[in-house]
């Protein structure tokens, strides 16, 4: 009671008229005051801003038509207040420099305690900036709607659990018009999602609604048409202002036939895979099976060998079977590490290189006993490093081994040169193996790295040592090629060029 007393204490104390007039001037709306003439009696501050007037002096007295951007307009708007009393409406005005803007007025007409009307009082709001506001949002969503409609996404926005807006790729993925879309109750679009998949996709719908942050953006699930077809879906969304409110935006594409493609691409890997472990397993098979034919041919010569009894002739003709036998070998191994380097690429490691080739150049003397073999190396050092695996000793003695088979010389000259050579900002170490046998003519330097190239049927070539050669440097980033040991006379001898990036020393390797 005390309490209620004392507000009606501050009110007794309040002057009335005085607050009444401070609301009128302080007021960020324009408001003035016109007599059934029309004719301005007050205004505030915020007119004077409005117009573009400097004081009251220049306003008051005017004819309220005089600020009107229309006058017959403004004349029509003034009759109707005095005739009902009220008015409210968007019009056109004109500042003091003939500028027009736009705003709302509301008028009332004031009357006595006689119920006599005695003036008009008029409210402005400049809603200008307002308009082209709802202008550029009006213009907006006209651009989205004129992509929307033409996007090959479906595109859609659901707020509060409803569909406001879907396109017609929407439609069509769905096989529902965009009106029933826009028609289903909250939450109904569920009925879309596959039962698998409704526990994940409406939990993420939920999640959305509630505002939740751990939103799984992009995701891919299937879904049932009107006509009950099942699709998948390649759905993304991301949270948008709709109308003023969060709102989900959504698209989706539909990639049935990417599935269906990748399910078919996956089955043929599959087939292939298996086709392929076959083929892999014949392979062993015969490699295994033609190793122990030639390990019994083997065994056999070397009984027979043992024999003193046998003449010259024969001893001959059995080390040459065994030579034979020995090239059979080869080629399968070379067949098997050629097939393996074109299946996959071996781990390549650090090699010691002239390691390499010493063990090369001693099974070569091994295996041509009978042969007089020079072999000469030309290195400045022993400590060369590249990264190979160990198919690289397949390749030196690949090389010298044809050094010695194509060359009739009573002596075979085989020299070895190292040297390093940078080129594309790498460094490469290159191994030059020049030789004294009959040579490569010009016609056939091109093709002899080439799968299935093959010496003549009449000579004893035999196999593809030089396809694995060139394939093995190719693994290591290297480079092979042949060149005539003297320039231009190809009879002379070959001179086979291999580039092998280097490695770290053996010293950083430490």
């Amino acid at each position: 009671m005390k309490r209620i007393m004392n507000k009606q204490n501050s009110l007794d104390k309040l002057d009335i008229n005085y607050l009444k007039s401070k609301v009128l001037d302080e007021s960020v709306n324009a408001i003035a005051i016109i007599d059934l003439t029309w004719d301005l009696i007050y205004v505030n501050k915020s007119f004077l801003k409005f117009w573009h007037y400097n004081n009251f002096k220049e306003v008051i007295g005017q004819n309220a038509l005089k600020f009107g951007g229309d006058k017959e307009r403004s004349r029509t708007i003034l009759s109707k207040i005095v005739a009902t009393g009220y008015s409210i409406g968007e019009h056109r005005f004109k500042t003091r420099e003939g500028n027009i803007f736009l705003g709302q007025m509301s008028g009332t007409l004031i009357k006595n305690s006689q119920n006599e009307p005695i003036c008009i009082l008029l409210e402005f709001v400049d809603v200008t900036e307002r308009k082209l506001i709802e202008q550029k949002l009006m213009e907006s969503e006209e651009k989205f709607r004129n992509i929307a409609s033409q996007s090959l996404m479906g595109i859609g926005i659901a707020q509060d659990g409803l569909i406001k807006y879907a396109n017609e790729t929407l439609a069509k993925i769905t096989g529902y018009s965009t009106k029933e879309i826009m028609n289903w109750s909250e939450n109904e679009f569920l009925k879309l999602i596959h039962p698998e998949e409704l526990e994940f996709v409406g939990g993420q719908a939920k999640k959305k609604q509630l505002g939740e942050e751990d939103i799984v953006r992009n995701y891919q699930f299937r879904m049932i048409t009107k006509t009950g077809e099942v699709k998948w879906i390649d759905n993304y969304s991301l949270s948008t202002l709709y109308e003023g409110e969060f709102a989900d935006f959504v698209t989706w594409i539909d990639i049935t036939d990417r599935r269906k493609a990748e399910a078919k691409l996956k089955e043929s890997e599959i087939r292939y895979r298996e086709a392929f472990n076959r083929t892999t397993f014949y392979k062993d098979l015969i490699t295994h099976d033609m190793n122990n034919i030639l390990q019994v041919i083997q065994l056999t010569l070397d009984v027979s060998s043992l024999d003193r009894n046998i003449s010259l002739a024969l001893k001959e003709s059995l080390e040459s079977i065994k030579n034979q036998v020995l090239r059979g070998s080869k080629l399968i191994s070379n067949v098997q590490k050629l097939s393996q380097l074109e299946e996959s690429q071996e781990l390549l490691k650090n090699v010691d290189i002239y390691d390499v080739l010493k063990d090369s150049i001693n099974f070569l003397k091994k295996s041509f006993a009978l042969k007089k073999i020079n072999v000469k190396v030309d290195t400045p050092r022993e400590d060369y490093l590249v990264n190979a695996n160990n198919i690289l000793r397949e390749v030196f003695e690949n090389i010298l081994i044809n050094a010695v088979k194509y060359n009739e010389n009573s002596q075979v000259e085989i020299i070895i040169k190292f040297s390093e050579e940078r080129k594309a900002e790498i460094n490469y170490i290159k191994l030059e193996f020049m030789d004294n046998g009959r040579g490569i003519p010009d016609s056939r330097k091109k093709i002899i790295f080439h799968k299935g190239f093959l010496e003549e049927k009449q000579s004893e070539g035999m196999g593809i040592g030089l396809t694995l050669v060139k394939k093995a440097i190719e693994t290591y980033n290297g480079q092979i090629w042949m060149e005539d040991r003297i320039t231009g006379d190809y009879s002379e001898g070959s001179n086979f060029i291999i580039l092998i990036p280097e490695a770290v020393s053996k010293s950083e390797v430490r």
